[in-house]
């Protein structure tokens, strides 16, 4: 009867067990796979570049804005280093890996115009914050 019992025991403790055991494996190591083994990859910003207005007769400071591909710099609030350098696509999206910090997203200036506002933002660990960058055509 011992045997019995002892058995019965084992099986509801691996009832328990087993569930505690699956979610360890998709809140833990799933998400840290997915980030090449290190949670930091999981970090960044991601967005879009927009400019406004969206044709050179309209007027500035409107809702007139579209898309629009641009370099952007990333810098450490702490330091002021480099973080990232990439270039939004056709459609002004961008996302890029960064630790968690304090940062200032700037477009690149490459002439006179458009000018473009930078961006201060926070990036929590195991997160990606939006970013939304506007360039104007004229200031």
């Amino acid at each position: 009867m011992n045997t019995r019992l002892g058995s019965h025991t084992h099986s509801r403790l691996l009832l328990v067990l087993l569930p505690l055991a699956l979610a360890l494996v998709f809140v833990v190591l799933i998400p840290n796979l997915a980030c090449g083994g290190n949670p930091v990859l999981c970090s960044g910003i991601e967005g879009e570049t927009r400019i406004e207005p969206s044709s050179p007769l309209g007027m500035p400071g409107g809702s007139d804005s579209k898309p629009y591909s641009c370099k952007l710099r990333v810098r450490s609030l702490s330091d002021g280093k480099v973080a990232a350098e990439f270039i939004s696509d056709n459609e002004g999206r961008f996302r890029a890996v960064l630790p968690p910090g304090r940062y200032v997203v700037e477009p690149v200036q490459t002439g006179p115009l458009p000018m473009g506002s930078s961006v201060d933002v926070t990036v929590t660990a195991g997160q990606f914050t939006h970013v939304q960058v506007i360039v104007a055509r004229a200031s």
